[in-house]
């Protein structure tokens, strides 16, 4: 299985020279995503904007780089 290479964050935050607590938190979802397989991305990521509710959709595609209709 090859792993897909890990994807670096592009919210606003992450691009901030600023430290900020969330920024961790979004390289592990990049790093867990390079371990799956792409339905299982896609379910993962679809079910972290859920959780968020409300703007999680494109939260997740700036921290993901997925497209918003793909989540």
């Amino acid at each position: 299985m090859t792993h897909v290479p890990v994807h670096c964050c592009e919210c606003l935050l992450c691009q901030s020279a600023e430290p900020h607590s969330e920024r961790a938190y979004h390289h592990h979802i990049n790093l867990f995503l390079s371990r799956l397989n792409e339905p299982q991305r896609r379910w993962f990521v679809a079910l972290e904007a859920l959780r968020i509710g409300h703007g999680g959709k494109h939260l997740l595609a700036q921290i993901t780089g997925m497209s918003p209709t793909t989540i």
